[in-house]
């Protein structure tokens, strides 16, 4: 139930637009300074783009820790409204919907 609930929310806030189902991703670039983390990685001589793509999300729960530069260690911190680290959306979520979303996060 709370899996089926998370992906509710999942659907309701949008990141299905940017994380679209089945594979959790899409094509779509997105600007550095969109994300809100340190740029370096995009703006690297390496990289070089200015743009991040945009992650699947298949098997997430299993993968820490989060983001380009590792700077979120756990799914409970990327979603924490204190917290300055990691993903700028989601944060807004009250309890039990951030719950949720980190259970269906970790089950897909």
């Amino acid at each position: 139930a709370l899996f089926d609930a998370g992906q509710q929310v999942f659907e309701d806030v949008g990141c299905d637009l940017c994380h679209t189902p089945p594979l959790y991703t899409s094509d779509r670039e997105v600007r550095v300074t969109d994300i809100g983390t340190d740029p370096a990685a995009g703006e690297s001589p390496i990289r070089w783009s200015g743009h991040y793509r945009i992650p699947s999300l298949r098997g997430v729960g299993r993968t820490a820790p989060y983001l380009h530069d590792g700077s979120v260690p756990t799914l409970d911190l990327f979603f924490e409204p204190k917290s300055d680290i990691g993903h700028p959306y989601g944060k807004d979520l009250d309890e039990a919907d951030t719950e949720a979303l980190i259970a269906f996060l970790r089950g897909i």
